[in-house]
């Protein structure tokens, strides 16, 4: 993502003087230009999605559908097509980068109970 923004020359980087390993990121005159025009589209956008989860919480519906399905214990015979399943949709939708192989991968082994992660058995 860093490298698309350089790229695109909305974001500047440096050296980190304490750590000369890691790069150091912020916007460019251009950057700063664009996040000034979009500032109106945010600020409507947070609007909309304020008013519509008054009307209908669906944040709360779906941390109730989550908290309900962590509840819920799968078998781990499960848990390698589960693991199939997501990197087909990541590869349909987006670019596989090395963490998405990881993350599923851990939650795949038994006893995991990171949020991300469901409860095998």
């Amino acid at each position: 993502m860093s490298r698309k923004l350089l790229e695109a020359t909305v974001v500047r980087e440096w050296p980190d003087p304490a750590d000369e390993r890691r790069r150091l990121l912020s916007l460019s005159a251009k950057g700063t230009t664009l996040m000034r025009q979009l500032a109106p589209v945010c600020t409507a956008i947070t609007a909309a999605v304020a008013e519509i989860d008054a009307t209908l919480p669906l944040s709360d519906a779906l941390t109730k559908v989550d908290q309900a399905l962590s509840q819920r214990a799968f078998e781990r015979r499960y848990a390698p097509d589960i693991r199939r399943l997501n990197l087909e949709w990541l590869q349909k939708h987006f670019t596989v980068e090395p963490i998405d192989r990881v993350v599923p991968a851990r939650c795949s082994r038994p006893g995991r109970t990171d949020m991300n992660c469901p409860k095998w058995r």
